[in-house]
């Protein structure tokens, strides 16, 4: 037995600074990894030796032109805004509401309170991510008691509500949002949009009328203010505005949009 014992290789011997090593090293590795800074293939240097670099180093960064900015959307580059350093402008804010808003068939606020139970199908179901759950926490309205934490309402930082779509109307459970045709929601007032002069490139002379080109009710104009040379204003029609936050959606004022959607307490027809 002794002599089969000397006659097998001899086994590597670990010690724990050697395994807590080994453990270091590829936690550093796996960071790496995560940081996206991995080791590139050797280069030969000048004097023969291997010279290695990282993707952090040998990647150039892209041109500022080039990137994409990031939530921007479709929303027209030439248009407005008030641009920070290097061309690049300052991250939105949504307005303040004095009410939120909610879609076509929940008829009012107090409607809407009571009968949604908040099961948040009308949310996934959303396909221009107008409703979420933190839009309605903005606002409180002291009528209605506190706001079930789960139940949604509309903004409009990723986009508006379209006029053919009633997909929430068609999967709420309870009737707080009861079933709608897109005709009826043509005809249905759930807010009125409302202009920020100081927020809006037009008073300062710089033309933009993203806000007028994307209302789908064509209830918005700009106009030119009279005796100001180059400065306009943005007229809202109260009777024709459905609430539906495409202008807040495509303005390009930063940090808050120059236009900003009230909704109302109690919807009415148009």
């Amino acid at each position: 037995m002794d002599k089969d014992r000397k006659n097998l290789p001899e086994q590597p011997v670990y010690s724990r600074r050697g395994i807590l090593g080994g453990l270091l090293g590829t936690a550093l590795g796996l960071g790496a990894v995560v940081m996206g800074v991995t080791p590139a293939k050797a280069e030969p240097g000048a004097s023969g030796e291997a010279v290695e670099k990282s993707s952090a180093e040998t990647n150039s960064p892209e041109p500022k032109a080039a990137q994409h900015v990031k939530g921007q959307g479709d929303r027209p580059n030439g248009h407005g805004g008030h641009h920070g350093a290097g061309g690049e402008r300052p991250p939105r804010i949504n307005p303040e509401r004095k009410n939120y808003i909610v879609p076509c068939g929940a008829e009012s606020l107090s409607n809407f309170h009571k009968r949604c139970i908040g099961c948040l199908l009308c949310v996934s179901n959303c396909t221009s991510r107008v409703l979420n759950t933190s839009a309605s926490h903005l606002v409180i309205a002291p009528r209605n008691g506190l706001i079930n934490l789960t139940q949604p309402a509309m903004s409009f930082e990723k986009g508006y509500c379209r006029p053919e779509c009633t997909k929430c109307s068609e999967v709420c459970p309870t009737g707080a949002i009861a079933k709608v045709t897109p005709m009826r929601k043509a005809s249905t007032q759930i807010g009125i949009a409302v202009w920020n002069r100081e927020a809006c490139r037009n008073s300062s002379g710089h033309f933009c009328n993203a806000c007028s080109k994307i209302c789908p009710s064509k209830a918005i104009t700009v106009v030119d203010i009279p005796g100001e040379d180059g400065k306009r204003r943005v007229m809202v029609d109260t009777n024709k505005c459905r609430g539906c936050g495409g202008c807040e959606y495509i303005c390009p004022a930063r940090p808050r949009p120059a236009m900003c959607v009230q909704g109302l307490p109690k919807h009415r027809s148009l």
